[in-house]
């Protein structure tokens, strides 16, 4: 869903697992709360919003779609699996809450990343579909 926002040049803004649902029955998620997404670039810094959570970038006003980069980066990181400092996926995490948001890979490049390292499991789960 990011990938598809950024490729229409919009972003979220407010990723943070408040804004994550997860289906009951089936192992789909999905993002809500789109009152802070706004076309990319924003002039309009994100004051309101909690610094622990969100890119350092967005309290400026001048941001772009890596800030939802970097919060997918902070859910990985927050999330309730416990990752050991050598797994990749919490190594790609650090990659994506780079401090530089150009250090940061795009959406379809983190998407690919993860098709690459986890297309086993992904194909399952799109076969159980």
């Amino acid at each position: 869903m990011i990938e598809a926002l950024h490729k229409i040049k919009i972003m979220h803004r407010d990723i943070r697992w408040e804004n994550v649902l997860k289906y009951i029955d089936k192992d789909k998620w999905f993002i809500i709360d789109f009152d802070d997404a706004c076309y990319n670039t924003s002039v309009t810094p994100g004051a309101h919003l909690a610094k622990e959570n969100h890119a350092p970038e967005i309290f400026e006003s001048d941001h772009n779609e890596r800030v939802d980069i970097w919060s997918v980066g902070f859910l990985i990181r927050t999330a309730s699996v416990k990752l050991e400092e050598s797994d990749e996926l919490k190594i790609y995490s650090k990659k994506l809450m780079a401090k530089n948001k150009f250090d940061r890979p795009t959406a379809e490049e983190g998407l690919q990343w993860i098709w690459n390292e986890y297309k086993d499991i992904l194909r399952e789960d799109f076969l159980e579909a």
